[in-house]
């Protein structure tokens, strides 16, 4: 066996020689990834990238099982309606339902005209109601999964919608945008007047991120100045805040003038499926668990690397003096500048040419840097496993030994009273290995068929 992997592809190939046949065939996002989102089950996870594409990844495996890519634009959201329907937003102006059973796009739905790029996408707890908030005209547009119409467009935003999320257990819906303001509308109000029936969340600065806790009770969300702030949604006051400026301060940029920054923000949030903890993302090289069952007294649990790849930007928070020239400029940006080297002066080279360029120089040579840091992160419904949209791709940490272990939920075949793991161990010690087996089997567990 040959293993082949192209960078510019983004493409990994198992090739057999003998039979001349590729035995593994594998492809990530050619651009980085901007959303992530386990199911329902715990046994998929989904992402999207700027690429366009859909993935469909087997936590079992960890292969992509399928790539969906009717988008033509950026897909900057995705989300679960139901255990076997996915929902993705992009820039083209449209928001697409997916059947991960038969692996085809079943719903396009779009909002009136004139066209509006969608940021972020939901659904509501039933798999009935989607929701999605728009860019350029602040509005929030939702329609029906099962007839594709739209039901309703709700404004007030004064900027961009920046996430979206429904309220488990409540008909309520929440928007963070960039007005300093999250809204939780109340979509089931008598008389389809969800106007009056609005709360409106002020904050010192931006809302970038928000995320309900599992019970409905508690809303966070993240803002522009590096805080976490924890509303109740009965009453709308705070309940708590996390002041995580130090924790998501990035590292030093190589071609940054000065030393690194001492405070960042968090971008993307989730919740356990306890509700317990807090997971946390932003543009520094970690994600952040905090331990969030007492509101009045949120503490960091544990801060997560997420690289250690000095090829991406931003990783140290110290440049070496090594890596240094006397004047402090990094000496990876002077790469190709040496005037005896004539290899990047080649006319015959279609790569040394800009867009329009007549003459082919060293700044036509253009190097992409990955920068650190995480666009989305998800917590698994079993809580034993998450997952992080990252410059280096899609990463899943779990408690356990593998991710099916972590992320996939107890499922018996045949539950009953006498299907216990003590049973099956009694059963195994007394030499009834046959019968061992077939509780084992009714009982579903890993463990014990093993």
């Amino acid at each position: 066996w040959l293993a082949i992997a192209s960078a510019t592809q983004g493409q990994l190939v198992v090739w057999e020689w003998k039979s001349e046949t590729h035995v593994l065939k594998q492809q990530g996002h050619l651009l980085e990834g901007t959303g992530v989102a386990f199911s329902p089950d715990g046994r998929f996870i989904v992402s999207g990238g700027a690429d366009g594409k859909l993935k469909l990844w087997s936590v079992v495996s960890g292969f992509c099982v399928f790539t969906f890519s009717e988008h033509s634009g950026r897909v900057t959201s995705v989300a679960y309606a139901s255990k076997d329907v996915v929902l993705s937003c992009s820039l083209d102006g449209t928001v697409r339902a997916y059947d991960t059973k038969r692996y085809r796009c079943f719903r396009v739905m779009v909002a009136p005209p004139p066209m509006k790029q969608f940021s972020a996408v939901a659904a509501d707890q039933a798999g009935e109601i989607v929701a999605a908030g728009c860019r350029e005209s602040f509005e929030v547009v939702l329609w029906s999964l099962r007839t594709g119409n739209v039901l309703d467009i709700l404004t007030g935003h004064t900027g961009p919608v920046s996430s979206v999320a429904f309220c488990p257990g409540q008909g309520k819906l929440a928007s963070a945008s960039w007005d300093k303001t999250v809204r939780l509308w109340d979509i089931f109000s008598p008389g389809g007047d969800h106007s009056s029936g609005v709360d409106i969340l002020e904050h010192s600065k931006e809302a970038l991120a928000l995320s309900f806790r599992p019970d409905g009770k508690v809303l966070a969300v993240a803002t522009l100045d590096g805080e976490v702030t924890f509303w109740n949604t009965d009453n709308a006051q705070i309940c708590g805040t996390i002041d995580g400026r130090r924790d998501a301060a990035p590292g030093r940029r190589k071609d940054s003038k000065t030393v690194a920054k001492k405070f960042g923000y968090f971008k993307t949030l989730s919740y356990s499926a306890d509700g317990r903890f807090l997971l946390a993302g932003g543009e520094s090289n970690v994600v952040c668990i905090y331990y969030v069952e007492d509101m009045t007294f949120p503490s960091l649990f544990q801060k997560c690397i997420i690289s250690n790849n000095r090829d991406i930007d931003g990783i140290l928070d110290k440049l070496s003096n090594r890596d240094l020239t006397a004047s402090g400029v990094p000496i990876d940006t002077l790469e190709g500048l040496d005037s005896d080297d004539d290899a990047h002066l080649n006319p015959d080279d279609p790569q040394s040419l800009l867009p329009g360029a007549k003459n082919p120089g060293v700044y036509s040579k253009r190097r992409r840097t990955l920068l650190a840091g995480t666009s989305c992160v998800h917590f698994a419904p079993t809580g034993r496993a998450w997952c992080a949209m990252t410059a280096e791709g899609l990463l899943v940490y779990t408690l356990g030994r593998t991710a099916s272990s972590a992320a996939t939920p107890f499922d018996p075949v045949d539950l009953a009273a006498d299907a216990t793991p003590s049973a099956v161990a009694a059963a195994s010690r007394g030499g009834r290995h046959a019968d061992a087996l077939r509780l084992a089997l009714r009982l579903g567990e890993r463990g014990g068929i093993d």
